[in-house]
């Protein structure tokens, strides 16, 4: 894939006008594990991932293979009242570059649940976890964390989860709403974690339109994967872009601290689509990584979007997208703004075969001189299913 270097040169999604901040990514894992039932009382896996990254942006060094152990045991279907789940995790990072110091962490965690009513029940988090990083490993943060909380699943299409806790770093809180019904899907939800960029390149994090709209088509669903490829479907033949506003995976040459909120709304009806969304962001490097290098700055990301898609003929739809991001760097007090619109039109010529024509334009404003800049693109596209 292809993902923007950094926050402070021009953001694009494509390769319609050459920014010279784009680089491509290659992300390669392979997974094996083993599953043993024990019969209804509990299960267990264990898991062993190799994983290598590849870039052509040898300064953010980016290049790495990582050996990582997943186990875990959990509570099997004859427990209802009370369900309990331990988990342990380790993972090595050998960076290629001197630029990208080594990353090792372990992760041991014990979740319990216990129900107090049919649609009610009370969370609890214990355990432990260490990041070792930085040249010869010098730099570690590690403590127990623990949290507290609580779940309620009314129904299938409504649930709502939240912890609150501590951590080596402080305060820790989680967060997560999903509702829904025939018309409307509506999400929040908050996380922290020590994370890296290598990470977002294996699993990466957008706010794909494909899960805005599953609920609609896919909540008590039998076959998930059909439900899936109905939605894949409709998003190609209404031209309805694959993803909207997400937080850029800026590259980092060390793991940081993650403060994510993100919320979301969507409706359908029989001619419109509207999908609107909100997301903060707010990445800092661990303790003894040297931030003054632009890689490894505190940065605050912050931005909404709002795509409207029309049917107004069988054939013919229209789609507005419009979005705003603010990009803050509070070691350094720099500040962009950044506007994008697109707009254009649909036909679905025949049942496998679409075009597309649309205008897309993107200012941004900065505080710091020579990085304002506009872009203005006309797309078009052709698309064939077989």
């Amino acid at each position: 894939n292809q993902y923007n270097v950094t926050l402070q040169g021009p953001i694009t999604i494509s390769n319609i006008n050459t920014t010279g901040n784009l680089s491509t990514v290659s992300a390669f894992f392979v997974s094996p594990y083993l599953r043993h039932n024990f019969g209804s009382e509990a299960w267990g896996e264990a898991r062993y991932t190799y994983s290598l990254t590849n870039s052509n942006a040898p300064a953010q060094a980016q290049d790495s293979e990582a050996n990582a152990i997943d186990l875990r045991l959990a509570s099997g279907p004859a427990h209802k009242l009370f369900t309990w789940d331990i988990s342990y995790f380790s993972q090595a990072i050998d960076y290629k570059s001197a630029l990208s110091p080594d990353v090792d962490s372990e992760v041991a965690l014990l979740n319990v649940r216990r129900l107090v009513t049919s649609t009610v029940g009370l969370l609890g988090q214990g355990g432990y976890e260490d990041y070792t990083y930085g040249f010869g490993g010098l730099n570690s943060e590690n403590g127990s964390r623990w949290g507290v909380g609580f779940d309620w699943t009314p129904s299938s299409r409504t649930r709502l989860a939240a912890l609150i806790g501590r951590r080596f770093f402080g305060d820790a809180y989680f967060l997560d709403f999903s509702t829904s019904t025939r018309l409307l899907s509506v999400k929040a939800g908050y996380i922290e974690d020590v994370t890296t960029t290598r990470a977002g390149f294996l699993a990466p994090n957008t706010s794909s339109t494909a899960g805005y709209l599953d609920p609609f088509y896919c909540s008590g669903s039998k076959d998930p994967f059909a439900c899936q490829q109905q939605v894949s479907s409709l998003i190609l033949q209404r031209g309805l872009p694959a993803n909207l506003g997400a937080p850029v995976n800026a590259f980092a040459n060390q793991p940081f601290l993650s403060k994510r909120w993100s919320a979301s709304v969507a409706t359908q009806g029989v001619r419109n689509i509207i999908i609107a969304n909100l997301f903060t962001d707010f990445r800092t490097p661990l303790p003894g990584i040297i931030a003054n290098l632009p890689a490894n700055q505190a940065t605050k990301q912050l931005g909404t979007s709002v795509a409207w898609n029309l049917r107004f003929t069988a054939r013919d739809t229209w789609n507005l997208l419009g979005g705003y991001t603010r990009n803050k760097f509070p070691d350094t007090g720099r500040k962009d703004d950044l506007f994008t619109l697109q707009m254009g039109l649909t036909r679905q010529f025949q049942p496998k075969f679409s075009g597309s024509l649309y205008y897309r334009r993107q200012q941004n404003n900065s505080t710091v001189p020579g990085s304002n800049y506009e872009e203005n693109a006309v797309i078009g596209t052709l698309d064939v299913t077989f």
